[in-house]
């Protein structure tokens, strides 16, 4: 008898497994395509309640939401009775803005009325760069309809000199606010979807419109001015592209130029869970959300318990030499785990780096000695040299910008892989700058390992080093971090999965192979044995079940040879 056996026994979890229950383990999510943005406006994506907890949000994508200013737009989330976590698409790929840091803008200029002499009406279908250049001028992306001080009356007074139908446009509620690259405008053409005579998108004009946008019935407002339209310049492109995409790791991605974001990050939830966008601009998005029920949360290869909760902490802050800084804090009580830290810096000198050479310390469940997490700040995110080879994106740590000159940069650690974990409270604590010296303190980092405390370094190096001053200039710059972490109370345990993964079936298997290898069975019964099981005889299972509880393994191969082989 020729007998085809495949065996596949499961010896222990794989890294970041979870036991599978289709049972219980459901998907949910759904995605947009061609959805409507609103300028300042906040639009549902998705909401979800949770039918077995613990559930988890697995994957987000938005291939675009403008696209103009795409990078700005906020995602909202709204976690079971937490207050909302508010990310912008550039942050949901794990990309900083760090050109942006600096003291805060000046407050906005009250509202006022536009100079009418320099604004003229389109004729129907008509560009505003084809109005500007008809009267020999340039189209300025800046349009003032003065709807703040007289709701654009005085401007559509002025208008009504190129058509005089303006003069009686209709304003209606649901359409005064901008949301189209063709407004504001009149339309003045018979529009099919009833909008003809009304006047459009004069409320909140963004700083800056498109002078290329038109729509077929309808006559644009134009803001037309002698001079040339002075473009914003960034040595790295347009906000967005400075991380040289297309790119993406395991939890995070940009994938594409005016979008392309994603997510993996996993977001679990107890009871309900519902995500927003808004944008400051008006146009099309697409967006994709994602997760699975009765499913918990890994990090690396620790599965973490159901109350796990995710936060996201900031910190903003100009720093001056040597200055220690707490870049979270997690009170006790809690415990937790660190997925993420973002570091993004400015310097307010040129070619200023020096606030790189600090070094990463925890605070661990009220410990009054820190955890150096590294010999430098670019050694925490596993370079070297002031990351003198540029950008670089890995599943472990990533420059997603990096200008030298500039002193300015945006770096990424993900801790999956190099877990960071605290029982009793938790803080994160960085500097500007350094002095090494010693074994290493709140004021230090250590040149040395310090059997219990003691410094036995010999005298040359006793001396405290810090870097040559005229060589790096001042090292003040303004510091932007986004930590991302899972807490939990710390009475929580994780529930056992592992005997779900054990059958009556491969368990009774397990057991017959085991006597054969033991040389309790011949290779025949042995292989007699396993096939019935294999076949699903369910009496051979359970007669083998009451000897695998017996545990008299001898007894067990004797009597299940004589009935079975």
């Amino acid at each position: 008898m020729l007998i085809s056996l495949v065996v596949v026994t499961l010896a222990g979890a794989a890294w970041g497994a979870v036991p599978v229950n289709t049972a219980t383990m459901k998907n949910f999510g759904h995605s947009i395509k061609n959805g409507h943005l609103v300028a300042d406006t906040e639009i549902d994506l998705f909401e979800h309640s949770c039918g077995t907890p613990p559930c988890t949000i697995t994957q987000l994508h938005c291939p675009t939401a403008g696209p103009d200013g795409w990078f700005d737009a906020v995602v909202r989330f709204y976690i079971d009775d937490e207050l909302p976590i508010n990310m912008t698409l550039l942050e949901l790929a794990n990309v900083g803005s760090p050109t942006e840091l600096g003291p805060p803008p000046p407050p906005p200029v009250p509202p006022s009325l536009p100079n009418a002499s320099e604004y003229f009406l389109g004729t129907e279908g008509q560009s505003c760069d084809a109005t500007c250049g008809a009267q020999k001028l340039r189209c300025s992306p800046s349009i003032n309809t003065g709807w703040g001080v007289d709701q654009g009356k005085s401007l559509q007074q002025h208008l009504a000199m190129f058509n005089k139908s303006i003069s009686t446009c209709v304003f209606k509620p649901a359409d005064d606010k901008w949301w189209a690259p063709d407004q504001p405008n009149y339309v003045c053409g018979n529009d099919p979807n009833g909008n003809t005579n009304a006047c459009v998108g004069w409320e909140s004009v963004p700083s800056s419109v498109d002078c290329a946008g038109a729509y077929p019935q309808s006559c644009r407002v134009c803001h037309c001015v002698n001079t040339p339209s002075i473009e914003s310049v960034s040595t790295s492109g347009p906000p967005g592209t400075g991380d040289s995409g297309p790119w993406g790791v395991g939890l995070f991605g940009h994938t594409a130029a005016n979008g392309g974001v994603y997510s993996t990050v996993r977001m679990p939830f107890q009871k309900s869970f519902k995500a927003t966008l808004t944008s400051k601009k008006s146009g099309t998005f697409w967006f994709i959300v994602r997760g699975v029920e009765d499913y918990p949360v890994v990090v690396g290869d620790l599965e973490l318990p159901p109350q796990a909760k995710i936060r996201v902490h900031r910190f903003t802050q100009p720093t001056t030499e040597t200055e220690l800084v707490t870049l979270m804090s997690v009170p006790p009580g809690t415990a937790g785990a660190v997925l993420s830290v973002r570091f993004d810096a400015k310097s307010e000198a040129a070619n200023g780096l020096g606030y790189l050479e600090a070094c990463m310390r925890a605070m661990i469940d009220g410990a009054t000695t820190p955890l150096f997490l590294s010999s430098g700040a670019e050694d925490y995110f596993l370079s070297a040299y002031y990351f003198n080879e540029g950008e670089f994106k890995t599943p472990n740590s990533g420059v997603t910008y990096y200008d030298s000159k500039a002193g300015v940069l945006s770096v990424y650690k993900i801790h999956d892989r190099d877990p960071l974990l605290w029982d009793n409270g938790f803080q994160l604590v960085f500097r500007n700058m350094e002095v090494t010296a010693g074994c290493g303190d709140m004021q230090h980092c250590p040149n040395q390992f310090c059997r219990n405390g003691t410094d036995r370094s010999p005298p040359f190096m006793k001396s405290e080093y810090r870097d040559d001053p005229s060589a790096r200039g001042s090292t003040d710059a303004y510091y932007n971090t986004v930590v991302i972490t899972y807490e939990w109370p710390r009475s929580a345990t994780v529930p056992t999965r592992g005997a779900s993964l054990v059958t009556p079936m491969s368990a009774a298997i397990a057991f017959i192979v085991g006597l054969g290898g033991d040389g309790l069975l011949d290779s025949e019964a042995e292989a007699k044995l396993v096939a019935r099981i294999a076949e699903d005889d369910s009496a051979v299972t359970a007669v083998v079940q009451e000897y695998i509880n017996a545990k008299d393994r001898v007894r067990a191969a004797a009597i299940l040879t004589k009935l079975y082989a």
